[in-house]
């Protein structure tokens, strides 16, 4: 249906791309405090470049039990990897109802390798495995309740359908059904690889902003439960991050406590208000100030009883 060396190249472009994943999935996981989740990303992909590097061998006359090997190892990659997403969504993956499903696929394998001899059949009923596994796990995130996560979730969950489309298109184009016949054209079989490469690519940037993002989630959250104000503040006297009890005792609205607000402004409002601490405004400004600029320490009262 495609050329020896069609075949082969793909079959080495979809290898690397599986290779570059888990390096970069690797790092997310080395970066982030060894994020439990990420290192099963890193697994299921590096397990995906292996049984794609195992099709090479004898491709067009494969022995079954490779055919089931190297179609175990992409499931076991496949199973690994989604795991990990579950994980990081709050969820669990059904082992046994996988394991059950992975049984049957690779039975039907085997039966299309030694009895049937079908590698049309063979490599649709893989795709087929990979259509349904992979809309599972999607339709699993996009029920994840609404959160500060939520957008990058849709994100994750919009490349994991996309990858099953584009996997089922593969199925659909092994089949003999005359109207699927465009399906079969290089031009569709090309467009069906780009769309299937372009998401996985994007799927593995969203899954590294999505645990930065958690990562400030959660500093966020451990702030805002302080009884202390705390903020931080740039080299350019800019604001970081500050939490909630910050803004309470100063009396500043939203804008005020957005990233990248200048120092300058925060206590000008302050002093505009009337509840600094101090001889006079200037003094005031230059001491508040002065923190961000050097090494000092220094605890104030303010006209509402709040210390600064």
């Amino acid at each position: 249906m495609t050329y020896v060396f069609d075949f082969r190249v793909m079959v080495v472009v979809y290898a690397f791309k599986y290779f570059c994943e888990a390096i970069a999935l690797a790092y997310v996981w080395y970066s982030h405090r060894r994020y439990e989740p990420a290192r099963y990303w890193a697994i299921g992909m590096a397990l995906n470049a292996i049984g794609s590097l195992l099709i090479l061998i004898a491709w067009d006359s494969s022995p079954s039990w490779l055919v089931v090997a190297r179609s175990l190892v992409v499931f076991m990659g496949f199973l690994v990897f989604s795991s990990g997403i579950l994980q990081a969504s709050s969820r669990r993956l059904p082992w046994r109802s996988f394991l059950a499903l992975t049984c049957v696929t690779l039975t039907a394998q085997w039966w299309f390798t030694d009895v049937a001899r079908s590698g049309a059949a063979r490599v649709a009923i893989f795709n087929i495995f990979l259509t349904i596994c992979t809309s599972y796990v999607a339709f699993c995130v996009l029920r994840v309740p609404r959160g500060p996560l939520r957008a990058t979730q849709l994100v994750i969950a919009t490349m994991l359908l996309l990858q099953s489309a584009a996997t089922l298109c593969r199925a659909l184009s092994m089949t003999n059904i005359e109207f699927l016949f465009p399906l079969r054209s290089d031009l569709a079989i090309f467009g069906i690889a780009l769309i299937s490469i372009g998401s996985s690519f994007m799927l593995t940037l969203a899954l590294a902003i999505f645990t930065s993002q958690r990562t400030t989630a959660l500093l966020e959250a451990t702030l805002d439960n302080l009884t202390q104000g705390v903020a931080m503040f740039d080299a350019d006297q800019k604001l970081i991050i500050c939490n909630r009890r910050y803004g309470e005792i100063y009396g500043l609205d939203t804008d005020h406590m957005q990233p990248g607000t200048p120092l300058q402004t925060i206590v000008t409002d302050r002093i505009a208000r009337g509840i600094f601490a101090g001889s006079s405004a200037h003094e005031y400004f230059r001491e508040r100030t002065a923190p961000v600029i050097e090494a000092t320490t220094a605890l104030q009262q303010l006209t509402t009883g709040a210390p600064s």
